[in-house]
């Protein structure tokens, strides 16, 4: 196995790595291909394709029988997940795949020691090859897709049209700091589901200037349609005309989501768009902001794309530097303590600015306590690891303690900045989805929205809506029943808009694989504790 290799033998081990990495790409693209665009995957080829050529040409120099095995060290090292999955049933199944990842390639070595060094390159390189083929060919159909259509033309017309005719310049303008807690309930889920009275802090809004719409709903169940929905001014049933009821695209209204209309018309008023963001693709950059803000440390984890970050998954990697660190586990905790600080500090300058936080705080994991103190390790509800659901929702009510403690001090710390300055502040709490019922929990991505429950449909669609527009800007007006109508609001405070307002609907979809398959329970009562009739067809 070490005698010295020719040029020839060593381009093919070389082929054969390559072929491998883009393989595990193009499969991981394979199962996600309804939500991972082609650019994602374009730093991953770029990287890993030429870095596995130039290792195995480095072994088969240095160390030849290395070097014909590296390619079969490649495919074994991103077959840890499978493994560990196929085995999740089992106790010790990380150190079971972990020592599967090590194991095979020395099982294949013995198998390689008795055939041709040529030929064995060449089986290696071919079966490589088929499968980075065969994967291609798979993903080619659905690697492009239609745009998104505009979501309101109205809403889209008239916002520009009235910035185009504004009058004053942009000291005239307040700073927007738009604040996204995932998965803050309603009051009443508040109330129903997790035993507290929220009161206290819908008043503390209210005195400093804000209209509250304690039991708001989403117009959609989930932050991809909310959110588009929300920034795009209106409801998404062109996506139903361009893409059809049972499409399982996510891509297009990802793209929505980032190119969207709000920050767009904010931006040609003379707004500085920061977007604050997380690990979630969809807002983690936005190509249109002065600055992409998620809080993580150089070193973190999830300063990969989603994408990315999924194929480290596949890895053992995460598994071998627990064994050594904890340091991940904490990240999370601090991440949201350095995005609260950014929010205290941003603003208030020659220019205004429009800020979007979509902040992960209530939702999952739990990194916190009340008082901001990091948990051991980050708390998610999962029936297989003994995590009881009443341990889950107390560790949640403490966790949305510790969101309206530091929102009302970041809301104070902005409104004590601008008593020398003259420049007002527009502040937004809107939630875009609410939290997930336990029956949804357990079924992770399998869930059927259709079948649950007036109550936990409730439970899911509740949010709140605060609003706290300027003096003089129409702040009287009261938060909307549904975000659908937030911007109009807004864009009607700033400018000559005129936009009307929507009626307030909600909407949900059966499955992850039947997404605008659109069932309207605007009129479903929480009291009802079978699924809406309306959406069982």
């Amino acid at each position: 196995m070490n005698e010295k290799p020719t040029f020839r033998e060593s381009l093919i081990w070389a082929g054969a790595s390559l072929c491998v990495v883009l393989s595990v790409i193009f499969g991981l693209m394979y199962g996600h291909v309804d939500s991972v665009r082609l650019a994602d995957m374009m730093r991953p080829v770029a990287v890993l394709g030429p870095a596995a050529v130039a290792l195995t040409l480095a072994l088969m120099a240095l160390a030849p029988g290395l070097g014909r095995l590296f390619p079969i060290m490649l495919y074994c090292f991103f077959s840890f997940y499978g493994i560990r999955q196929a085995l999740s049933e089992f106790a010790f199944a990380d150190a079971v795949a972990l020592g599967a990842v090590f194991a095979g390639p020395l099982v294949l070595s013995f198998m390689l020691r008795r055939i041709d060094r040529m030929r064995g390159a060449l089986y290696v390189s071919v079966v490589s090859a088929a499968m980075a083929l065969a994967t291609f060919a798979a993903i080619a159909p659905s690697l492009f897709y239609t745009p998104p259509p505009v979501i309101d033309a109205e809403f889209q017309n008239r916002s520009l049209a009235a910035i185009a005719t504004r009058r004053g310049n942009t000291a005239d303008l307040p700073d927007i700091i738009y604040v996204v807690p995932d998965r803050y309930p309603s009051a009443d889920t508040l109330r129903r589901e997790f035993g507290l009275d929220n009161t206290a802090f819908y008043a503390a809004l209210r005195d400093r200037g804000f209209q509250v719409a304690e039991n708001a709903r989403a117009n959609y169940p989930k932050t991809f349609q909310s959110m588009a929905s929300t920034l795009n001014g209106g409801y998404l049933e062109n996506f139903v005309a361009a893409y059809g009821a049972d499409s399982r695209d996510k891509r297009p209204i990802y793209e929505a989501v980032e190119n969207n209309v709000v920050q767009d018309r904010l931006r040609r008023m003379g707004y500085r768009f920061y977007n604050y963001g997380n690990w979630w693709e969809p807002t983690r950059i936005n190509r249109f902001a002065v600055e992409n803000y998620q809080g993580y440390p150089p070193d973190s984890f999830n300063n990969f794309s989603e994408f990315e970050r999924a194929l480290i998954l596949k890895t053992p990697t995460l598994n071998i530097i627990r064994l050594f660190t904890d340091a991940e586990d904490k990240r999370e905790c601090r991440r949201i303590r350095r995005k609260f600080r950014r929010l205290e500090q941003i603003g208030n300058g020659s220019e205004p600015v429009f800020v979007f936080a979509h902040m992960l705080v209530p939702h999952t994991p739990i990194a916190m306590d009340a008082e901001g103190r990091c948990l051991a390790r980050p708390l998610i509800y999962d029936k297989r690891k003994n995590t009881s659901w009443p341990k889950f929702k107390a560790a949640y009510v403490e966790y949305l303690k510790y969101f309206n403690r530091r929102i009302l001090e970041v809301i104070d710390r902005q409104l004590a900045r601008r008593k020398s300055s003259g420049r007002e502040l527009l502040f937004v709490i809107q939630a875009d989805e609410g939290p997930f019922p336990k029956a949804m929990r357990e079924a992770y991505f399998d869930y059927d929205l259709t079948a649950l429950s007036g109550r936990e449909i409730s439970m899911k669609t509740g949010i709140i809506n605060a609003l706290r527009l300027p003096p003089g800007t129409g702040d009287k007006i009261a938060a909307p029943v549904t975000p659908v109508n937030n911007w109009r609001i807004i864009f009607n405070a700033l400018t000559d808009a005129g936009l009307p307002m929507l009626p307030d609907a909600v909407y949900i979809f059966p499955t992850e694989r039947k997404l605008y398959r659109f069932c309207e329970v605007t009129a479903l009562s929480p009291e009802q504790e079978t699924p809406p009739k309306t959406c069982t067809n």
